[in-house]
């Protein structure tokens, strides 16, 4: 349940629901790495936020997954940015030297090209004996490492990393991350719309009192564009005009808090609207249904997403009724002042 009411999750079941998005490819920048672009233009979270979300989707079978590449990270941090350091196998010290090597097979020696003189005249620097050919009396060894402290020889030094955090670790604590593409499973779409919050269903209902659009995107007075889950407007007025509803949803794992509240307040405030909705899933903290109640923030609480439309649904029954109520009253009063002129 926590899963499906973070408001990033809720964005991406959307758009894999409406096709805006099918295939989920990762993309590799050398600043930030691997990352979805075209999920975090959807849903405006961190690729830190999205992985987690991507891997348990996938889990859930919402979305399968393929490894399409991999990369070395740092075991405590993660990070992809590291540098190598070879160093002796034998004492650890870095300081060491490359190239190729000559073995005169004849006493052992084992040492660098250059110790065995230039050119085709080669002589063994131990027992003097001159190399005339390869394979029968020396052998040439090719990218070994020579330790010029310890004088250790060998092809395969060991490797330490340090990452840009300044952790340090050998080759053997390495961890090597998949890197997965994403595609969205059209078996599980049943689940999705279950768990998915669709404001349409709800807003349709009223559209013989309401214009409607879901999601609003508006502009406030400040000039600030602000998006809701939908906007109402009384019939037969523009989303230009001043709204006379406008709803938002937040989620939480546990409880949604004043933050959002106020949030919710201060865009509902810019854009005039009349009647707030603040739909929450699962719940509203203590404080937060305080701060609601203070701004007029009519506030819909649910765990499911169906539960959710149904609370919103009667909330807008309630604010249709209010609304009728209002305008029968001003209706009786200009009748009431019209017959005390006629008196009159």
């Amino acid at each position: 349940m926590s899963l499906f009411t973070r408001i990033e999750v809720q964005r991406l079941l959307r758009a894999l629901i409406d096709g805006k998005i099918s295939v989920i490819e990762p993309k590799f920048d050398i600043g930030h790495g691997f990352s979805y672009p075209v999920v975090v233009d959807v849903t405006g979270a961190s690729d830190e936020v999205l992985e987690p979300i991507l891997n348990e989707l996938s889990s859930l079978d919402i979305l399968t997954s393929t490894v399409v590449d991999n990369i070395a990270v740092c075991p405590t941090c993660g990070s992809y940015k590291l540098m190598m350091q070879m160093r002796c196998p034998k004492c650890g010290m870095p300081n060491l030297q490359r190239g190729t090597m000559i073995e005169h097979l004849t006493c052992g020696h084992l040492d660098m090209e250059e110790n065995f003189g230039e050119g085709e005249l080669l002589t063994c620097p131990k027992c003097g004996k001159s190399l005339r050919a390869i394979g029968v009396d020396y052998r040439r060894l090719s990218m070994m490492y020579r330790c010029l402290s310890c004088k250790g020889i060998s092809p395969d030094p060991r490797k330490h990393y340090i990452c840009e955090n300044g952790h340090s670790f050998d080759e053997e604590d390495l961890v090597i991350k998949e890197i997965r593409s994403y595609r969205f499973n059209p078996a599980k779409r049943g689940l999705i719309e279950k768990e998915l919050v669709d404001f349409k269903p709800i807003v349709d209902q009223f559209k013989k009192i309401w214009n409607y659009k879901t999601p609003a995107i508006l502009i406030g007075q400040t000039g600030a564009e602000h998006e809701f889950s939908f906007a109402m407007w009384e019939k037969g007025k523009t989303d230009g005009r001043r709204p006379e509803i406008v709803a938002n949803l937040s989620t939480n794992e546990k409880a949604v808090g004043v933050t959002d509240v106020l949030a919710f307040q201060a865009k509902a405030a810019d854009v005039g609207a009349r009647e707030k909705i603040l739909m929450v899933m699962p719940k509203l903290d203590e404080k937060g249904k305080l701060l609601a109640s203070s701004y007029g923030i009519q506030v819909s609480e649910a765990k499911t997403a169906s539960e959710l439309q149904e609370k919103t649904i009667e909330i807008l029954k309630q604010t249709a009724t209010k609304r009728d109520k209002k305008t029968l009253e001003s209706e009786a009063k200009k009748l009431e002042k019209l017959l005390e002129e006629i008196r009159k």
